[in-house]
């Protein structure tokens, strides 16, 4: 099959790479875009205390004087003893219950998604020169950011094969607003200004900002020209492993951390500098841009595994389907995504940490983003 250039896998709006396929980056104005371990456990347990040595053997113990009957007024005392303790003892139990069954405290609880809206505020803005353009992407504005540790977005996982396309649009642009509630905050408080992007699910030939989309396109991908995220209703079944649960929610996840590049500056300085580049310069420089995605598109899955009961198992699904669109080693000519592993150890990074600036591809080693 053959899909837009740039899109998932793919980027919007870089100059033409060569050769066809769903591999190769996108002509100019034309989407981009595809989109640890447990803690030690503690060694063996000391001796509990009826273990050590002579304990119940207390010397003379047992040949002790038997003491007299009570008083009444002790009796008394000593029942009131009892019963104090008691409720004092069974109030601590319930506030350590309490305190156990606590969940984790959610970031932006009372945080309100904007509507989606169509229509980008501004355009995606292209460096002056080259020196700045590879500032913004060295040492760019959104990098102090931290994703949240724990969110509560109260989602249901999308069943793709249950969902129309009108349906399915419609969740999915339900769900952006999960994606905002753990990446505005942390964004605008570094400058950025956040808007939440329109989602739109295409099943047949559809024409966009970033050029005609055809039928069998089956992509999602981001569009710079319009700073908007498209999908395909069948993408699920021309990749079936987007079809893991949680799969389309880090598609989506992952585009979305395209329209973030574009909001930061990054998608602008990379398209200045590949305006010069050779078409091997470029593949590289799109490399860094998609493992960039995956690592922030993990950093929504991070912040949403308590709320979403995340498991190992979905881990693993995830970690799949990222290594599943990861670039054919027998197409060297389309390397514009990275290596199956490439992008699994980039995702990996993001499930470790929410810290922005770990995700910064752009000054990794050659061999980090092959």
């Amino acid at each position: 099959m053959s899909n837009p250039p740039g899109s998932w896998p793919g980027n919007a709006m870089p100059p033409t790479q060569p050769g066809p396929g769903w591999h190769q980056a996108p002509p100019p104005g034309m989407p981009v875009g595809q989109y640890a371990g447990r803690p030690p456990q503690p060694g063996p347990h000391s001796p509990v205390g009826w273990q050590q040595q002579g304990a119940w053997q207390q010397q003379g113990a047992w040949h002790q004087p038997v003491p007299g009957p009570p008083s009444g007024g002790n009796v008394q005392k000593k029942i009131l003893g009892i019963l104090l303790a008691t409720c004092v003892l069974a109030l601590a139990g319930f506030v350590a219950l309490l305190i156990l069954n606590r969940g984790p405290d959610y970031a932006h609880e009372d945080y309100e998604a904007p509507p989606v809206t169509e229509n980008a505020p501004d355009q995606v803005q292209i460096p002056a020169t080259d020196e700045e353009a590879r500032e913004i992407l060295r040492n760019n504005t959104a990098y102090p950011a931290v994703a949240p540790d724990h969110v509560n977005c109260e989602i249901t996982p999308m069943d793709l094969d249950g969902l129309d396309q009108a349906t399915l649009q419609e969740r999915m642009n339900d769900f952006s607003a999960c994606l905002m509630r753990v990446w505005d905050r942390p964004l605008a408080a570094q400058g950025l200004t956040m808007f939440r992007p329109s989602i739109t699910v295409y099943a047949s030939e559809m024409s966009t900002a970033c050029g005609t989309i055809a039928a069998d396109e089956y992509n999602a991908f981001y569009c710079g020209a319009d700073q908007m995220l498209y999908y395909h209703l069948e993408l699920h079944r021309a990749l079936p492993t987007v079809n893991t649960p949680l799969g389309a929610e880090t598609v989506l996840s992952h585009e979305f951390a395209h329209f973030i590049q574009g909001r930061a500056g990054i998608t602008g300085a990379r398209h200045r500098l590949m305006a010069t580049m050779t078409d091997e310069e470029i593949l590289a420089l799109t490399r860094r841009s998609e493992v960039q995605a995956d690592c922030l598109a993990a950093q929504w899955v991070r912040a949403n595994m308590t709320a979403l009961e995340v498991d190992d198992g979905v881990v693993a699904g995830l970690i799949t389907l990222i290594e599943s669109i990861g670039d054919d080693p027998d197409a060297p000519e389309y390397r514009n995504h990275g290596a199956p592993e490439i992008r699994r150890a980039w995702f990996e990074i993001g499930l470790g940490t929410g810290e922005v600036h770990q995700c910064n591809s752009w000054t990794a080693p050659e061999e980090q983003v092959r």
